[in-house]
C-alpha cells in the first residue's frame, strides 16, 4: 500500500511538472524580445548552456508524446489536436495529455493518501477514489469545452464590428486580402488571430476559398459559416464583394440585436429560481413572522 501511494504521488508531481513545461511557446516573439534586448544592451549573442527546460523538459515531453502516440490511435490524437485548435491552443497536445494524467491520477492518489493515513481503506473509500478518478478524467474535457465556448462567444461578439471595418476597407478601394490584413491589425481577440491565420494560409499557397472554409470550420459558428459562404459565392459568380459584405454587415447587426432581445426575454425566467429559493422565503419570514408570534401569544393566553 505504501509503495502504491508513493508511486501515485511521484506520477502526479512528474505530470504536473511536464504540464508546466509543455505550454506552447511563441518562438517568434521570444526571438524578437531577445534581439531587442541585445540591441538595447549592445551585446553580441553568445553561446550559453541550455537551461533545465531545454535539457530535461523538452526531451521528456517528446518521449511522453511518442509513448502516448504508440498507445492511443492516431484518430484520437488528431481529434485532440482539432479540439485544441478550436479552443485557441491554450496548451500544447503534450500539455493536455499531461494535464489529463495529473487529474486522472492525482485526485485519486491524494484521496488514497488521505484514506491510508487513517490506517484502513474500506469499500466506501474505494468508491470515492473511483469517483475521483472519473472526475479527473472529465475535468480536462470540461475545461477544454468551456474554453471553446468562451472563444466562440468572443468571436461572435466581435464579428459585426470586424465586418463593418472590412466593409469600410473594401469600399475604400482595398483588395479583400488587404482588407483582411487591416481588420486583423485593428481588431483584437480571437477573430484577429483567425484572420491572420487565413492570411498565412493564403501566403503559403492555399486558395482563398479553402482558407476561408478552414476558418469557418475551426470557429464552428453559423454566422461565420454564412459569411464565408457569401464571400465564396460572390467570388465565384463575380459579384461585387463590397455590396455582399455590406449586406452581411447589416445582417450581423440585426442578429446581434435579436440575440440581445432574446437574452432580455430570458432574464425573467432565469430569475425565477433565485426568487423562489432565496428571496421569497425571506419575504415570508419578514411578513408572516410577527403575525405568527402574535398568534402564538394569543393561543398561549387562552
Amino acid at each position: 500500500m505504501e509503495t502504491l501511494i508513493a508511486l501515485s504521488v511521484f506520477i502526479s508531481v512528474t505530470c504536473l511538472m511536464l504540464a508546466l513545461l509543455g505550454r506552447p511557446r511563441n518562438v517568434v516573439q521570444q526571438r524578437l524580445e531577445a534581439f531587442r534586448g541585445m540591441a538595447a544592451a549592445g551585446e553580441v549573442p553568445s553561446d550559453r548552456e541550455p537551461g533545465f527546460v531545454e535539457r530535461v523538459g523538452r526531451p521528456a515531453a517528446v518521449a511522453l508524446l511518442r509513448t502516448v502516440g504508440a498507445v492511443l490511435p492516431p484518430s484520437v490524437l488528431a481529434r485532440l489536436r482539432w479540439r485544441l485548435t478550436r479552443a485557441g491552443d491554450p496548451v500544447s497536445l503534450v500539455g493536455l495529455l499531461v494535464l489529463w494524467a495529473v487529474c486522472a491520477l492525482g485526485l485519486p492518489g491524494m484521496l488514497l493518501l488521505a484514506f491510508a493515513g487513517r490506517g484502513r481503506v474500506d469499500t466506501m473509500d474505494l468508491g470515492l477514489i473511483l469517483l475521483a478518478g472519473l472526475l479527473g478524467v472529465y475535468l480536462p474535457q470540461a475545461w477544454l469545452d468551456n474554453r471553446t465556448r468562451e472563444r466562440q462567444q468572443r468571436i461572435l461578439k466581435a464579428l459585426p464590428d470586424a465586418i463593418d471595418l472590412l466593409t469600410t476597407s473594401v469600399e475604400a478601394g482595398l483588395g479583400i486580402d488587404a482588407a483582411f490584413g487591416q481588420v486583423a491589425e485593428k481588431v483584437k481577440g480571437p477573430i484577429a488571430q483567425e484572420l491572420r491565420r487565413v492570411l498565412r494560409d493564403m501566403a503559403m499557397g492555399a486558395a482563398r476559398r479553402d482558407a476561408l472554409s478552414a476558418f469557418a470550420e475551426r470557429v464552428n459558428l453559423p454566422e461565420v459559416q454564412t459569411f464565408v459562404n457569401a464571400l465564396i459565392q460572390a467570388e465565384q459568380m463575380g459579384v461585387s464583394l463590397g455590396h455582399v459584405i455590406r449586406v452581411q454587415a447589416d445582417q450581423m447587426r440585426l442578429r446581434r440585436r435579436q440575440r440581445a432581445e432574446e437574452l432580455a426575454h430570458q432574464a425573467p425566467v432565469k430569475m425565477t429560481i433565485p426568487l423562489v429559493m432565496f428571496i421569497f422565503p425571506v419575504i415570508f419570514v419578514v411578513i408572516l413572522g410577527p403575525a405568527c408570534i402574535q398568534i402564538k401569544e394569543v393561543l398561549l393566553e387562552r
